[in-house]
């Protein structure tokens, strides 16, 4: 069954679909249908969406138009990156920027300006963040609120990656408010879900032992997001929030829980793009079945987890995931009883606290040149 609107949710499509009928301009009222089908992808309905876009494609090649081609492009970028966070989105994207060029359609440049600094802050590049982020930031006045939302949203993410907790939830906060006012209940979701996200990874990193004091409260937040994703009518990631609960009851120390969760999830995650966070969920998943004394079951995922390492390395995964995924590894084997490759990862855990020092250094040091620290006024 399809998920049913929320009150917000109906508001935005209610005054999508105004703007489609008043519409006097066939070409004019394409664009707003492609930003119809987007906002049907962002809830989830993917089948709804994707006819709409197949549409305009075809009505496109019968009518050949740059503003419109720019736009299905930002619109496929945009599909994607919610299906899969893939780099391919970043081809899509840098068309859509293109044809906004050509077809001097300010509002399209901005956009696509906004997905390239969000993309490039999901895959970690830093050189390609900055100029998008800039660019949109020093036009700040002239963004409506839902690109101002997306353009806070990818700070938020850069500044978590320089490791500087108070510019991020600055940002972050920036985004919350964007999206209430805006009625987006999308939007809000993703915000809270972020949030979210960097106080479990904090927690993850700071509690050694598995047990946090914060743990039980953040884990209400969890709840929180899974219920404004029912309230929305559905999320288009949906898998992203019970591998968020999983973190927690393991930190909580329900291993079977977590585990349980984990591998339900896990390989959609494994097919779904998160090449960032799949290796250190699966060293998660080994650390948790090692405490569960399910130790042949334990040493396969580990030894799965470790022979990933080194290219998620290569790629470029954040210095935190690398942290959490060396420090289950060697929490794992070290319960295994293999002392030989615990030590060889708290040797890998060490260098992976360097590499982690050395992004935040880098991220902080580029944005705060680009000035790109303090959210404007709404």
């Amino acid at each position: 069954m399809s998920p049913q609107p929320a009150p917000d949710e109906r508001r935005l499509a209610q005054r999508l679909d105004a703007e489609i009928a008043a519409a006097r301009d066939p070409l004019g009222k394409a664009v707003l249908q492609v930003q119809r089908a987007v906002l049907d992808l962002r809830h989830g309905r993917q089948a709804q969406a994707r006819t709409q876009l197949d549409r305009l494609h075809a009505e496109l090649l019968r009518q050949p138009d740059l503003r419109l081609a720019g736009w299905l492009q930002l619109a496929e970028g945009q599909w994607i990156y919610f299906s899969s966070f893939g780099l391919e989105a970043r081809e899509r994207f840098l068309q859509a920027l293109a044809l906004s060029q050509s077809a001097a359609d300010p509002e399209l440049g901005a956009w696509a300006h906004v997905w390239l600094a969000q993309g490039a802050a999901v895959n970690r590049a830093l050189d390609d963040f900055i100029p998008h982020a800039t660019h949109a930031r020093q036009h700040w006045p002239a963004l409506g609120k839902a690109v101002r939302f997306r353009l806070a949203g990818a700070l938020g993410a850069a500044w978590t990656l320089a490791g500087e907790a108070d510019a991020a939830r600055d940002w972050d906060g920036l985004a919350r408010q964007l999206a209430g006012q805006e009625g987006d209940d999308a939007g809000l979701a993703a915000v809270v879900f972020n949030q979210t996200l960097r106080r479990v990874a904090r927690l993850r990193r700071d509690a050694l032992d598995g047990q946090p004091r914060e743990a039980p409260g953040q884990l209400l937040g969890v709840d929180s997001v899974g219920h404004l994703d029912l309230i929305a009518g559905g999320s288009v990631r949906g898998d992203l929030t019970p591998l968020l609960r999983a973190q927690l009851l393991a930190l909580l120390g329900d291993w079977g829980g977590a585990a349980t969760l984990l591998e339900a999830q896990l390989p959609g995650a494994l097919a779904g793009g998160l090449r960032q966070v799949a290796p250190s969920l699966l060293a998660e998943l080994a650390w948790c079945r090692a405490r569960l004394g399910e130790q042949a079951k334990a040493r396969r995922v580990a030894d799965w987890a470790a022979s990933l390492a080194p290219v998620v390395t290569e790629l470029g995964a954040d210095g935190d995931e690398l942290v959490a995924m060396q420090q289950r590894l060697a929490q794992a084997y070290e319960l295994l009883g293999d002392e030989d490759a615990a030590a060889r990862h708290r040797e890998a855990l060490t260098q992976a606290e360097g590499l982690e020092r050395h992004q935040h250094q880098q991220w902080s040091a580029a944005l705060q040149a680009a000035g790109l620290r303090k959210p404007p006024p709404l």
